[in-house]
């Protein structure tokens, strides 16, 4: 969201994309993990953190693609 406000501050949403990729890669392998385990629960959890993740990506995506 910073783009939006401040153009100047990209470089700052382009961590932002490694950051919500690096988090959806993370909790999906800890989901899936726990869904080996047959820990249903803790596993819905750890999707909800890639949607959470993922949403971040897309709003960061429309930063950029806004900006030029």
């Amino acid at each position: 969201m910073i783009p939006f406000f401040n153009p100047a501050m990209m470089s700052w949403a382009l961590t932002g994309f490694v950051g919500a990729g690096l988090q959806i890669a993370i909790n999906q392998t800890i989901a899936i993990y726990q869904l080996f385990k047959k820990d249903f629960s803790i596993a819905k959890q750890y999707q909800w953190g890639v949607l959470m993740g993922f949403l971040t990506l897309m709003v960061g995506f429309l930063a950029y693609w806004s900006y030029f």
